[in-house]
């Protein structure tokens, strides 16, 4: 397996992606936190891994168990796009979406 791709790999908060790392030591994506968040980190081996939050894509009038600055902080707004090639390497990027645009391959994408 080249990219674990799971909701959550445990506890969240700002630093769930690190902790992702620190679990797997693998090239992780996760979605369960709602940041958007990305770490490229080494092994003792040379190896470099990626763990990679991507966002949240919902509405947070919908959200009621948090308060509303909880939720400009920790909802943001974003997807991932992720590349492998033939020999497996895993290439991730987080795309933030910044007042209802984004930026994939050098075009900007009104939302």
């Amino acid at each position: 397996c080249n990219l674990f791709i799971c909701h959550t790999p445990g506890p969240g908060g700002n630093y769930a992606v690190h902790r992702a790392h620190d679990l797997y030591q693998h090239n992780v994506a996760f979605f369960h936190t709602h940041n958007l968040g990305i770490a490229y980190s080494g092994n003792a081996a040379g190896t470099i891994h990626v763990s990679a939050n991507f966002g949240w894509l919902g509405g947070t009038k919908w959200v009621d168990y948090t308060t509303n600055i909880e939720k400009l902080r920790q909802y943001v707004h974003g997807v991932g796009i992720g590349y492998m090639n033939e020999q497996g390497d895993v290439h991730l990027q987080a795309v933030p979406f910044v007042k209802g645009k984004c930026v994939i391959e050098g075009k900007e994408i009104q939302l």
